[in-house]
């Protein structure tokens, strides 16, 4: 058997294969990645000599090693019978436990890592506690895909233990530049302030599921909504990138400062949104729905004018 060590494009092509079977220009097709079919068609041919795929013994797309998880019409391809690209592929049993393990609840969290991540911070000249929390980072920006930083200190930080005193340490001091020169991670800064997971989700252990969020939530107040962190409530409110600046602005101001009335993260939102902006929040919006959506944080809490949430270096942690 030949061994090859599997590439960040290999474990794509494997994903897209998980109860499909599709030919080289199929999966061409349904990659993220700007590949064409010859290069998936030279990994699959790798892939199979380690028994990690195998083509179907015929144009009819069946075989009774196939991966039969989903035997619909469309997952055979857009195509139907169509077989561009030559061979249908389909994973075979060491091919499913490659993609299982590291989805497993009980898999370390670097596992889940793609390769090419797990190197960058293996060769990255940080200690173990920054590296630790980096990839903390890298998951959270790989599960929501887009956010601004005081997301990422607000959604990372109170979940991981360092030696920073507190979150703004930790991403001036560490996760800002590592986190910035991984694959996958293209930064914000002044002019685009939000960062953008620009990956393959379904290789790197993200499914998406219309039907579950399948992220750990916190009980909402009186039976209603459920929240994990401020980036969940901004997504799931269906706000505008202008209002999720404002927001998140407003949240940032409040952790820095333990406590604040409503005009001052009112003044800190509308500050984090240029005059200038065209689509910038309205005053109603400011007036009304921006302390809507910071009431549906967890832990903060809201007593007549002033707002409160625990700090990063007290009972937040």
């Amino acid at each position: 058997m030949v061994t090859t060590k599997l590439t960040d494009l290999d474990r794509s092509v494997l994903a897209r294969l998980r109860g499909n079977q599709l030919t080289a220009a199929e999966l061409a097709d349904r990659l993220t990645a700007d590949v064409d079919a010859d290069a998936v068609s030279e990994r699959l041919v790798r892939m199979a000599d380690n028994d990690l795929v195998r083509p179907l013994v015929d144009d009819s797309g069946s075989d009774d090693d196939a991966d039969h998880s989903d035997d619909s019409d469309a997952d055979r391809g857009d195509g139907g019978d169509d077989n561009r690209g030559g061979d249908r592929y389909a994973l075979t049993e060491s091919g499913r436990r490659v993609l299982q393990s590291p989805n497993t609840a009980a898999a370390d969290e670097a596992i889940d890592l793609p390769p090419s991540v797990r190197e960058a911070l293996a060769d990255s000249s940080v200690g173990v506690d920054c590296a630790e929390t980096v990839k903390h980072a890298f998951t959270f920006l790989r599960e929501w895909k887009t956010a601004t930083v005081p997301e990422l200190k607000a959604g990372v930080f109170p979940e991981t233990s360092t030696g920073y005193r507190d979150a703004d340490e930790w991403w001036d001091n560490c996760a800002r530049e590592v986190l910035a020169g991984l694959p996958r991670i293209e930064p914000g800064d002044e002019t685009a302030p939000f960062w953008r997971y620009v990956g393959d989700s379904a290789a790197d252990g993200t499914v998406d599921d219309a039907d579950t969020d399948g992220r750990a939530v916190l009980r909402g107040r009186d039976g209603g909504p459920r929240y994990a962190n401020l980036t969940h409530v901004l997504v799931d409110r269906g706000v505008t990138s202008e209002q999720r600046l404002a927001a998140a602005a407003a949240f940032d101001a409040l952790r820095k400062r333990g406590e604040a009335t409503t005009e001052e993260l009112r003044t800190a939102a509308s500050e984090a949104v240029p005059e200038t902006e065209n689509e910038r929040p309205d005053d109603r919006w400011f007036r009304d729905e921006l302390p809507e959506l910071l009431a549906a944080v967890p832990l903060v809490d809201r007593l007549d004018d002033r707002w409160r949430v625990p700090s990063d270096a007290s009972d937040a942690r």
